[in-house]
């Protein structure tokens, strides 16, 4: 199978990560959630493809995937 490697997170994305506010209790997402989502702006990303509802309770993407 073919495909694009991925790229680790670089320590500038990892401090946003550790930047974003606590979950609040109507939000659950954990560690991996924190870290996409300034991985996936700071790349240029706007959209995501997803059946995580996390990403769309962080309320900054387009989110295609869930209804």
């Amino acid at each position: 199978m073919g495909g694009r490697g991925g790229r680790p997170a670089s320590p500038e994305e990892g401090a946003r990560a550790r930047a974003l506010p606590a979950p609040s209790p109507d939000k659950d997402g954990g560690l991996c959630d924190a870290i996409s989502f300034p991985v996936l702006e700071g790349r240029g990303g706007r959209a995501a493809f997803t059946l995580d509802r996390h990403f769309r309770q962080y309320g900054r993407l387009d989110i295609y995937g869930l209804a």
